[in-house]
Parts: structure tokens; C-alpha cells; sequence
């Protein structure tokens, strides 16, 4: 709910933005806009790169496909998919070294929004297995830099 309070504000900083930035060139799990991690993936058929949504701001940006937007880690063999219900439109992309998830579409084109919200089974879903979700609100990078921001950053770059 409250997320939706800022989104207007966040939505206008993203256009403002875009006129300044490329987001194509961006290389981190979080948004480039607001800093908030992302909420829904999809695969890009054209260029076969994961693309991540925000949900703060609405804004998608392209990412590694077997890399975990929220630890960096990039080894294969600490990603999974779940597949939790009889429909194969959705996933869980699960990283077991932070333990954190993401939900997938696996057909596109997709309305993130829609998807986002059609899919809170997979939350659930998610939790019961020992996975995590951040606190929605809660911002990668907040404008201080720390020494976990340092750290992520460099584990990016290798």
C-alpha cells in the first residue's frame, strides 16, 4: 500500500531519468531509478537476457539470466526454478545462497502489474519453502555508501 503512495514520485523521477540515463547499461540486481529490488522477472526472446520489473517505479531493465539480482551469486548450481502450480506461465527463480526468490513469468509479453498481483500463491508458496521476500519498501541503496553496497558492487564487476 505504501509502496503505491511513493509510486507517482518514483515514476516521475524514472522519466526524468530516462532522459539522462541507459538503463541498458545498467549491471545490478536493483532498480537504476529508486533502488528497490526488483519484483517480477521475464525472459527477453530477442536477447535472451532476464528483464527485471520494479514495482516502486515501474521501471525494467535487463539482467543476467543465471545470475541472483540480490546476492550477485552466479553459480548454476545455486539456482532453481519451482514451478509451484499446473501453470507453467509462472515460477520461482530461488537463489539457496541468500535464500531469496524471485517470481517469473515464462511467456511474454506480460503486464508486469497484473502478473505481480495474480501471483501471490507463489509468495506463499516461497515462504513455506524457506525462501525470503524483503519488506517491500526497503531500498538497495540508499545513498550512503556502506560496506555492503561496496561488496556487492565489486562481487558484480568479478
Amino acid at each position: 500500500r505504501y509502496t503505491y503512495l511513493a509510486r507517482p514520485v518514483r515514476a516521475a523521477v524514472r522519466r526524468a531519468l530516462d532522459e539522462t540515463a541507459n538503463a541498458a547499461d545498467w549491471t545490478l540486481g536493483y532498480c537504476p531509478s529508486c533502488g528497490l529490488w526488483p519484483r517480477m522477472a521475464w525472459m527477453d526472446s530477442e536477447s535472451q537476457r532476464r528483464i527485471l520489473w520494479c514495482l516502486g517505479c515501474n521501471m525494467t531493465w535487463g539482467f543476467r539470466r543465471f545470475q541472483c539480482p540480490f546476492c550477485m551469486d552466479a553459480d548454476p548450481r545455486h539456482h532453481r526454478f519451482i514451478e509451484v502450480d499446473s501453470n507453467p506461465s509462472f515460477r520461482l527463480d530461488v537463489c539457496d545462497i541468500c535464500r531469496r526468490y524471485l517470481k517469473t513469468v515464462t511467456s511474454t509479453p506480460c503486464d508486469a502489474e497484473m502478473a505481480y498481483f495474480e501471483t501471490e500463491h507463489l509468495d506463499a508458496a516461497a515462504s513455506d519453502a524457506g525462501y525470503i521476500r524483503d519488506f517491500i519498501g526497503f531500498v538497495a541503496f540508499d545513498g550512503k555508501p556502506s560496506r555492503a553496497l561496496t561488496e556487492y558492487i565489486e562481487k558484480s564487476s568479478t
